[in-house]
């Protein structure tokens, strides 16, 4: 095969390939989504929905959507789960129909008895009312002989057909299903302050730009993402059961005088959800807890390990990064170990020199490296406030203490000691006695070697 010819195949290849990609594909999949848009039984938007009506064989439901929100009017007043709801208009619009039972002329002169197809009464009728146009509606009979679909027929349809299963089972709801069943409702950005009351006392913290502060039980920076995580475990929590639509006897329930109290504020400190966790049911085998927040009516209840968060030591909350510092000018560091002292200097043209011991030098950046080390060592947890001795904490004899000026003036100081099988450190500025991770001394080995050294043979200090 020549050349030419072989060039001219290919030219016709990418011409081929062109059609197809941008003509024939594109043509194809739009006569499958016409087809599919041809199946659907009803057209219906989300953000036109006004009411939904649902009735089945667990009883009769209708919602009303308020802004963006839906709220179950009967057969009681709640807060619908937003996400369910919405999902029924879609799940409508999606409703395909297959083949034709009943055609529009016998439909339409009364010639069929809908009864016979489980449509008269229908096993489940849904009904949605737009802010504007005609009502929606899609009513599903009973399964076909064949046990592999069901019955249909739908607002404009003015015929029977043949569904999925699948579709109608999937309108088959509880009122447990249409609640919202989140324990406590919240939008965290609107959160500026909650005070949480509980057996053992009072955690209260407010939020000073995107960081939070504690007030109770210590006046304390906050570990900001410690303090979003516990709001947000809380705000995801879904009840167990609602038990009661209202709150006739508080005492019943221990709300007289909650175990738990957790109060929300906004920016204008004004509170504005309020969760109570009353007594415990005296049930031993699952010792669930009674709950309800102020805003809404029922009355809950909520697994017991909800109290894992709301019982959250008042310490993890606090600011763990404690020996934090102004890292800008550091230009000495003293490393004192119980058998040696490692002193750095920076010099004038910004090395970092080894001046004691004599004759040694580090590798790099190991000094830039450390300051940052110290910089950003966080506590796990505080062990007390630093009074008389520290023998218990092993910070009298401390394995190292590490220093760092700036010039003449000392930025920061670290001590570090062990007792038994627990690293301790002193927060000076805050005076206080801090749990350090297990590994925290291979964080500060500083390793140095003689200068003249051929192999540079390490000095592990």
């Amino acid at each position: 095969m020549n050349l030419k010819l072989t060039g001219f195949l290919g030219v016709v290849l990418l011409v081929l390939m062109g059609f197809l990609f941008f003509y024939e594909r594109p043509r194809m999949a739009a006569e499958k989504h016409a087809k599919e848009e041809k199946n659907h039984v009803v057209d219906v938007a989300r953000q036109n929905m006004a009411r939904l009506t649902l009735i089945n064989k667990n009883g009769r439901f209708v919602a009303e959507k308020i802004g963006t929100e839906w709220k179950i009017i009967e057969p009681v007043e709640a807060v619908g789960n937003w996400e369910l709801i919405e999902g029924m208009v879609t799940a409508a619009k999606d409703v395909e129909r297959g083949r034709v039972v009943v055609d529009s002329l016998d439909y339409v002169n009364g010639k069929v008895d809908l009864s016979g197809f489980g449509l008269a009464p229908p096993q489940v009728e849904v009904r949605f009312e737009p802010q504007n146009g005609q009502e929606v509606w899609l009513l599903f009979g009973d399964d076909n002989p064949a046990k592999k679909a069901a019955y249909l027929t739908w607002s404009g349809g003015h015929r029977v057909v043949l569904t999925k299963r699948d579709n109608r089972d999937f309108f088959v709801r509880k009122l447990q299903d249409l609640r919202d069943k989140h324990m406590l409702p919240m939008d965290q950005d609107r959160i500026h302050r909650f005070v949480l009351e509980r057996p053992d006392g009072i955690i209260e913290a407010f939020k000073e730009g995107i960081h939070w502060q504690l007030t109770r039980p210590v006046r304390d920076r906050a570990e900001t993402p410690a303090i979003g995580k516990l709001l947000s475990k809380l705000g995801d929590e879904h009840v167990v059961e609602f038990v009661s639509e209202s709150v006739d006897r508080p005492v019943q329930y221990g709300f007289d005088d909650p175990a738990y109290r957790l109060v929300l504020y906004d920016k204008d400190s004004i509170a504005f959800e309020t969760l109570l966790l009353g007594k415990q049911i005296p049930d031993e085998r699952l010792k669930l807890w009674y709950g309800r927040v102020l805003s809404r009516q029922q009355v809950f209840t909520v697994e017991p390990f909800i109290l894992d968060y709301l019982n959250v030591k008042p310490s993890l909350l606090r600011y763990m990064q404690v020996f934090e510092f102004d890292r800008t000018g550091v230009d000495r560091v003293q490393l004192a170990y119980l058998d040696r002292i490692i002193e750095c200097q920076k010099d004038a043209a910004g090395n970092w020199l080894i001046t004691r011991p004599e004759g040694y030098e580090a590798e790099g950046n190991a000094v830039p490296d450390l300051i940052d080390r110290v910089h950003n060592l966080r506590a796990e947890d505080f062990a007390g406030v630093a009074t008389g001795s520290l023998d218990a904490f092993g910070l009298e004899a401390p394995k190292l203490v590490v220093t760092l000026w700036q010039k003449t003036r000392q930025i920061r100081q670290v001590r570090i000691g062990q007792h038994h099988e627990t690293w301790f450190g002193l927060a000076t500025e805050l005076n206080e006695v801090v749990v350090l991770p297990y590994q925290v001394m291979s964080g500060f080995q500083l390793n140095i070697y003689h200068k003249k050294s051929e192999d540079k043979s390490k000095s592990g200090v």
